[in-house]
């Protein structure tokens, strides 16, 4: 029956061609459904949880790209309608579920247990593909990337110059830097020698030869966790997360002369800040950040120019430097060389990378949150043991299964 209707199809296309016009006129024509191809006129609306001056970088590669299309000769046209962070990524999927919301958008790792089902897979060139160290970290139902890294960071830690002044040596293990860290406690001042995050506990756990996960889903150290509980009881360390702030806050309001955090930290720093960023002591996590991904709704029309926009996104030289510096990170395209200066946190990040030590681990979000509520018991009373177990508890229907994946490609 299939053969019969193909048939036929053929036959009435055959007849319609009779008496079309000359072949000139059938040249032209090609040629502008070709030349149309290339183009857009709808528009493309994309969706960034952030401002033009939070992530500028971002914004940028759009018109980078519509300037690139229109030097081709093709039409580009887009809107970007900034979401707020708060409800974004419950609001996204919830959105390209219903049939609506955006055609393309920002995405994070922590998030894309909701993410990646309302994605399309890319189709990515062979030429773009070969630039790019990793390409796998998140696969469609056909083997094809939904994303791809444009960088991976890592957590380093940040000196307040204004507080410690010029760091004459790096400390290379923990006993070195609290004997530093110590110096500054003032808390007459309002000032702690060091604040730290509960991402902190990835990092002990693997220093003690421990992993996030097992065979049968998430494990927790009751070792990293007395550690911590330990330094902070004896006042190494202080976390004024617990009270609503965070460790970039006591940095960015000169209270912390040393804090836990992440690469992109410096790009949002105050101007007047002075900081001088070094690698964690030891193994310490590492994340990535990604391309945007195409809504699983959009128009082949719409896929076509999209998925040639991540390509642009992935290998155009001016794009991908402002992107990964932006985040203070290492480029996942290897014909991109960035250079940091020493002392900035994209340096500290490519040390780490360097010296083997910074481990991509993409710890779901409702994992971190487990995490969070387990070290917050324990410092308020809780024992170790028990806010551990409460810890299992809580997190028996998360699945880690990817993050298990991670963790044994970056220690085997």
């Amino acid at each position: 029956m299939k053969k019969y209707l193909a048939g036929l199809l053929i036959f009435v296309l055959m007849i319609s061609m009779v008496g079309c016009g000359n072949s000139d006129t059938n040249s032209t024509e090609t040629e502008e459904n070709t030349n149309a191809s290339n183009s857009l006129e709808e528009e493309i609306v994309v969706w960034i949880p952030g401002d033009d001056v939070e992530y500028s970088f971002y914004y940028n590669m759009f018109e980078n790209y519509k300037s690139a299309m229109e030097a081709e000769g093709k039409t580009f046209n887009y809107v970007i309608e900034q979401q707020p962070w708060g409800d974004y990524f419950t609001k996204l999927p919830l959105e390209v579920n219903n049939g609506r919301g955006p055609d393309i958008f920002y995405v994070h790792t922590a998030y894309m247990d909701t993410l990646g089902p309302i994605s399309k897979e890319l189709n990515l060139s062979e030429e773009t593909m070969s630039q790019l160290t990793t390409t796998d970290m998140y696969l469609g139902d056909n083997g094809k990337p939904i994303v791809v890294p444009t960088l991976f960071t890592s957590m380093i830690m940040y000196a307040n110059k204004k507080i410690v002044g010029e760091m004459e040596s790096i400390p290379s293990t923990w006993d070195e830097f609290f004997a530093e860290s110590v110096k500054y406690n003032d808390p007459a001042n309002g000032i702690i020698g060091y604040d730290y995050s509960f991402h902190m506990l990835y990092d002990l756990a693997y220093q003690a030869g421990e992993r996030l996960t097992d065979e049968n889903g998430a494990v927790f150290s009751e070792q990293a966790l007395q550690q911590v509980v330990d330094w902070t009881d004896a006042g190494y360390m202080d976390y004024l997360t617990y009270g609503q702030n965070s460790p970039e806050d006591t940095l960015y309001q000169d209270s912390a002369a040393f804090i836990y955090g992440a690469g992109w930290m410096e790009f949002w720093a105050p101007e007047e800040s002075e900081l001088h960023a070094f690698p964690v002591p030891g193994i310490t996590n590492a994340f990535a950040e990604l391309t945007f991904g195409i809504s699983k709704n959009v128009s082949d029309e719409k896929y076509e120019v999209l998925n040639d926009f991540v390509e642009f996104m992935l290998t155009d030289e001016e794009t991908v430097t402002a992107i990964v510096k932006g985040n203070s990170g290492a480029a996942n395209n290897t014909n991109v060389d960035i250079v940091y200066e020493e002392g900035t946190a994209g340096y500290a990040v490519q040390q780490a990378y360097n010296s083997g030590n910074a481990k991509v681990v993409i710890v779901p979000s409702s994992l971190e949150q487990v995490y969070r509520t387990m070290l917050e018991s324990a410092l308020t009373g809780v024992p170790v043991a028990e806010a551990v177990a409460e810890a299992k508890i809580s997190a028996e229907s998360i699945d880690v299964s990817e993050l298990h994946q991670m963790e044994q490609a970056a220690f085997n």
